[in-house]
Formats: C-alpha cells, sequence, structure tokens
C-alpha cells in the first residue's frame, strides 16, 4: 500500500511526557512507577495559533496510533487538527500502550497458583470488530456506501490491542484521574474521546469543569452512567458535543445515541451550549464507528471546528 505525502508540517516544537506518576512496590520487593499517562505533543507556530489546545484521548482496544495516519495513509486528525492552528496533546490510557502497566496482579496470580486473580483482557477478534464497528451487517460484508477505506483494512486490524488497563483496579478512574493532572499542566482544553474514552472524560469533567474548554465525546458507550443530576449546572459553562455516525438502527449504538441526545438535552435546559449530532442528520452519511479514519474524515474534522469556532472557545492567539 503506498502512503500519500502530505504538505510539509512547521512546528514550533515536539515532545513527550507522562503525568500522575507514582511510585508504587514490586512484588517481591523493589519501587516500580505506576499510574502513568504518555502524553505526546506537537505545537505549531505562533502565527494562527488557536488559544485551547486538543488532547485526543483513544477508545477502548486502542493507542493514540488511532488518530494518526488513516489505515489508508492519509493524514489523520493528529496532524489534521494542528495544521487548523491546535497544539495537540494525544494522551494514552493509564496501563495500555506506552503508558505500561502494572504486572503486579499478574505476577501475585502466578505466585499464588490462584487464575481468579488474572484479569480478563478485552481484545476484539476483526470479525467482532467489522459488526461491533459498524463496517457491515456481517463479516465481510460491508454496509453500502460505507466510507471506512476497506481495502487498507489490514492496516487498520494491526493496531488492535488488548484492554491492558484491566489489570488496574480501577482503570477508568486511573484514566480519568491522569486526565486531570494533564490539563492542570496545560490548561483548559478541548477534549475530544472516542468511545469508551467517554467513561473517563465526563467524570474528568464533573469533577474539574474549569479545565475543559469544550467536550467532544465521539460516540460514546453512554452518558447516563457519569453524572448526577445535581452536576448539570456546573457542567453547562462547558460546550458539549456528543458524534454519531451511520448505521445506528437495531445495533448496541442506538441506546448509546439516546443517552447522548438526553444528556445535550439536559445540559441546554441548564443554559448550556450542548449538541447531539448524527452525522446523518446533517447529510454526511456512511460513517462507522471509527469516523476520523473514514475517506472524509477532514470534513468531520471540519464540523467539529466550525462548531468549536461557534461557540468562540478557541479563538486564534493574540
Amino acid at each position: 500500500m503506498a502512503f500519500r505525502a502530505a504538505e510539509p508540517l512547521t512546528l514550533e516544537r515536539r515532545g513527550a511526557f507522562f503525568v500522575n506518576h507514582r511510585h508504587g512496590t514490586r512484588d517481591g520487593g523493589g519501587t516500580i512507577t505506576v499510574g502513568q499517562m504518555y502524553v505526546e505533543y506537537e505545537i505549531p507556530p505562533r502565527a494562527g495559533r488557536r488559544s485551547r489546545p486538543v488532547v485526543l484521548l483513544p477508545g477502548g482496544c486502542h493507542t493514540v496510533a488511532t488518530f494518526d495516519e488513516t489505515p489508508d495513509g492519509r493524514e489523520g486528525w493528529r496532524t489534521y487538527f494542528l495544521r487548523r492552528g491546535f497544539p495537540v496533546y494525544l494522551a494514552e490510557w493509564v496501563g495500555r500502550g506506552a503508558s505500561g502497566f502494572d504486572p503486579s496482579r499478574i505476577h501475585r496470580a502466578r505466585e499464588e497458583g490462584d487464575p481468579a486473580l488474572l484479569p480478563r483482557f478485552l481484545h476484539l477478534s476483526q470479525e467482532e470488530v467489522w459488526t461491533i464497528f459498524r463496517f457491515g451487517p456481517a463479516p465481510g460484508v460491508p454496509h453500502p456506501g460505507l466510507r471506512f477505506p476497506l481495502h487498507a483494512v489490514e492496516h487498520y486490524y494491526a493496531q488492535l490491542l488488548p484492554n491492558t488497563e484491566a489489570v488496574l483496579e480501577e482503570p477508568e478512574l486511573a484514566t480519568t484521574e491522569a486526565l486531570i493532572a494533564l490539563l492542570e499542566r496545560i490548561g483548559p482544553s478541548v477534549v475530544i474521546g472516542h468511545s469508551r474514552a467517554g467513561n473517563a472524560l465526563l467524570p474528568a469533567a464533573v469533577r474539574r469543569p474549569e479545565l475543559f474548554a469544550a467536550l467532544v465525546e465521539l460516540e460514546p458507550i453512554g452518558c447516563r452512567a457519569y453524572y448526577r443530576e445535581e452536576d448539570l449546572p456546573s457542567l453547562a459553562r462547558l460546550p458539549f458535543l456528543g458524534v454519531y455516525g451511520d448505521y445506528l438502527e437495531g445495533t448496541v449504538w442506538a441506546p448509546y445515541a439516546e443517552e447522548s441526545r438526553e444528556f445535550a438535552g439536559k445540559l441546554t435546559a441548564a443554559g448550556g451550549m450542548a449538541r447531539h449530532l448524527v452525522l446523518p442528520d446533517t447529510g454526511v452519511t456512511g460513517n462507522s464507528h471509527m469516523l476520523f479514519m473514514e475517506d472524509n474524515s477532514d470534513e468531520i474534522a471540519d464540523l467539529l471546528i466550525r462548531w468549536l469556532d461557534d461557540q468562540g472557545c478557541c479563538p486564534p492567539e493574540p
């Protein structure tokens, strides 16, 4: 597969760091680092730079690679938002990918001979991904008009990995706490999360709404469980956008989309700036669960950026 060249990209700086790390004790003795979130970042030149950064958090069974080049070699949202003037931070789940994970629970299971201590790692098969992520109604059968680049699907399958954060007692809480630490470091940000990321993002917004310039959830796995009615007045102070793609009817995603619609309605009733966006309702059709990888991913990013501009939450720096 030939990857496509893009225009040269100019950066002020780039790098990576960890947040929220602390000391733990290895089984058998010794100090290890635990709880860390790995973050990569790129900062565009000052001319035209936006005043708020974008933080991207992947969903389950993915790493930050999900926002990098698309499976068919086009630029992903990592660089697309950068070219549009946003400093971009890619945050890895605590316990997954480059964040590493604490193996103590696995070692303990081996030493005690107790398999009940072993976590179960969710690792989706290619057949499960095809149907659950709505590439088509059955493995190998695509939906008519699907925008996902199926000719490059093997390159996508290669980036799927187990949810190794299952070794943690409370994996979503660990990522929520690390995300808060990241936002305390870089300041209020536009936070964009995909799928299971919403299970960490919305709790973070409930706890520290002032750290969010806006919250964008791409097909979150439900909203209702992560806020209380008394949280709505403070959450209504930050712009919220929930986004869903196509082919929702009769799938597990339909009730999740309804929860997003309900949440946006409650925020609006509380005086907030919230929208639930189902792409086909705007004439944008053919998108699966992986809408930022598809051949119209730039068009969807532009929809998000226009919405952010309409909220006035990330104007260019003076």
